[in-house]
């Protein structure tokens, strides 16, 4: 065997220190196989983000290739369902409107096949160069919108594929330059969104709407930084956790401040014209139950594209999608993706994780049914 078939098949095998070893005797890493295929495709379908990198790293091109049916790198990234890969694809400059000989894109390819999570990052997927254009002086400008500091941040805000609320703010309680800087992020994301509707033909309603929504969150911060509530506010290390607790306080199963919080985000969506807030106004009319869709997921399927709806892959407090997430030890019927976020939520779940140990309620609506009554008791 030569030692391109050898590199070829440690790819796919995934064997990581032996392509490492093979791709210091070649001089091409762009090397294709005898379908055209390179080693970033063939890594890509594999869908191993270690070895994508690896390639990349030396310099592989990301839309290289002469794959038989026209296949791109983010094409085979779609198929193999690492929505991570996409991401760094994307990041690298991969085209996510290369067509197939059967003229489909890398998102349509995943979705015909169930990889949801794939046309999610790829849909969301906004170019650096978009949110760069903010932090450079133009025309009459004597200082640019944006620091240049909040660039990566806040180009790796709105490439987010996760709408809940609690997300949005966790992500921005984890940097200081971002919270200091709120102001002219909502700014910023209002003339985004804006843009986003002076397109004409090109015009992208749905990621106007996102942009809209980020800035929406992020305008809750700052009211609440701004406010006198003081004394509700002093027993939280910072606003944030604030806020994040009021989103996660439920009563009889519902969250109503978080469901409140989404449907006036919708409620002051300018572009009222649109496809976009018809449907979301019509998927929101109904007051909100237990049974009852929760708002960040009605908005997760306007943004991100309908999925089927796993309430067990569902972190319980930020919504982060996976089916590695770990379930709480006591009751095993609510999962996290984080530690923190099993901390965020106890004083919510506390309750309801006795209930679940003393019954084995499993349904939300069995769940708040037992919360009422066991208040019932105590009353």
């Amino acid at each position: 065997m030569d030692l391109k078939n050898e590199i070829f098949q440690a790819i796919q095998s995934g064997d990581v220190t032996k392509v490492k070893g093979f791709l210091s005797g070649i001089q091409d890493v762009d090397l294709e196989d005898e379908h055209g295929t390179t080693l970033l495709q063939t890594a890509a379908f594999k869908g191993s983000l270690e070895l994508c990198k690896l390639l990349l790293d030396m310099g592989a091109d990301p839309n290289g290739g002469h794959h038989d049916s026209s296949y791109s790198t983010l094409h085979f990234a779609a198929l193999s369902g690492n929505p991570e890969v996409c991401a760094l694809l994307l990041e690298a400059g991969s085209k996510p409107d290369s067509l197939n000989t059967v003229n489909r894109t890398p998102a349509q390819m995943a979705a015909f096949i169930g990889n949801h999570s794939c046309v999610a990052v790829i849909n969301n997927y906004v170019d650096k160069s978009y949110v760069e254009y903010y932090t450079q002086v133009h025309g009459q400008e004597t200082e640019p919108k944006l620091d240049r500091s909040l660039l990566n941040p806040l180009h790796s805000l709105v490439n987010l594929v996760n709408m809940h609320p609690v997300k949005i703010i966790q992500f921005v309680s984890k940097n200081s330059q971002m919270k200091n800087h709120l102001s002219s992020i909502v700014k910023v994301l209002t003339l985004m969104s804006e843009k986003e509707m002076k397109r004409g033909k090109t015009t992208n309603e749905i990621l106007a709407f996102k942009f809209h929504y980020i800035s929406h969150m992020l305008n809750l911060l700052l009211k609440e930084e701004s406010s006198d509530l003081t004394s509700a506010k002093e027993k939280f290390q910072s606003t944030e956790e604030y806020i994040i607790r009021l989103l996660l306080l439920s009563m009889n199963g519902v969250s109503q401040y978080q469901e409140g919080v989404i449907r006036e985000a919708v409620k002051l969506y300018p572009f009222k014209e649109t496809m976009t807030f018809r449907q979301l106004l019509t998927s929101l009319s109904e007051k909100p139950t237990v049974s009852g869709t929760p708002g960040y997921l009605i908005v997760d399927s306007v943004v991100n594209g309908q999925k089927g709806f796993y309430d067990d892959m569902y972190c319980a407090t930020c919504g982060e999608m996976s089916k590695t997430h770990k379930k709480c030890i006591k009751c095993k019927a609510v999962q996290y993706c984080s530690k923190q976020c099993q901390k965020l939520h106890w004083f919510v779940h506390k309750k309801e994780c006795e209930i679940l140990r003393k019954t084995g309620r499993t349904t939300e609506k069995e769940l708040a049914d037992g919360v009422n009554q066991m208040q019932v008791k105590e009353n």
